[in-house]
């Protein structure tokens, strides 16, 4: 498996697919739960976030060491991209991907990601963006 190379194309559709899935359990969220806070509704949603950045962790250490470094960064990578793009023109992004709101989404105050000094606190801004979607 060592001379096996990490695939951008199909990191990217993963995480494509992993946003299609995020925007579709939260909008089942408000749509089936609406007696939720807003609190409970946005733990419902990292924790189903998790469980992706959690499978992602599974495939890199079954990788070689190099294979899974590259795998973790590519998805860290296409995931950001994936934001910037949301962030620069959310109903056009989210077309793109198939997604059909049936909440309007909010305009956007840039934040840059760079700003941010941990993953962890750049996973929960993005999480806060993708949430205000539904909560408006």
């Amino acid at each position: 498996m060592s001379d096996v190379s990490v695939d951008r194309a199909a990191v990217r559709q993963m995480v494509e697919d992993f946003c299609r899935s995020q925007y579709l359990y939260q909008q089942n969220i408000v749509g089936t739960q609406p007696h939720l806070t807003p609190e409970q509704s946005q733990s419902e949603g990292l924790a189903f976030a998790q469980r992706f950045f959690d499978r992602v962790e599974a495939t890199a250490v079954l990788m070689s060491p190099e294979q899974g470094d590259d795998f973790r960064k590519m998805v860290d990578e296409e995931y950001g991209f994936l934001i910037k793009e949301i962030e620069r023109n959310p109903t056009a992004a989210l077309q793109r991907l198939g997604i059909n709101m049936r909440y309007p989404p909010p305009v956007y105050h840039r934040q840059g990601i760079g700003e941010m000094a941990v993953r962890t606190a750049v996973r929960t801004t993005i999480w806060e963006l993708i949430f205000s979607l539904f909560r408006r």
